[in-house]
């Protein structure tokens, strides 16, 4: 696969990843998406702060 091949298939495997993940999240109620969820590394963060990244790129592309 061509360079611009492998940006593209990772471009639209990032796409669809946040879509997958914006969808279910979509399902969670406000107090699931307020708890606070292990991440790999020290400490605790609320699902919703873990979305933030990529709902302001969605907004952000439109």
């Amino acid at each position: 696969m061509s360079a611009r091949g492998q940006i593209r298939a990772r471009y639209e495997y990032h796409e669809w990843a946040n879509g997958h993940g914006l969808d279910t999240a979509s399902k969670l109620s406000e107090e699931e998406l307020a708890r606070e969820v292990v991440r790999s590394g020290p400490g605790f963060t609320p699902t919703l702060d873990r979305l933030k990244p990529v709902l302001r790129e969605r907004l952000a592309t439109g």
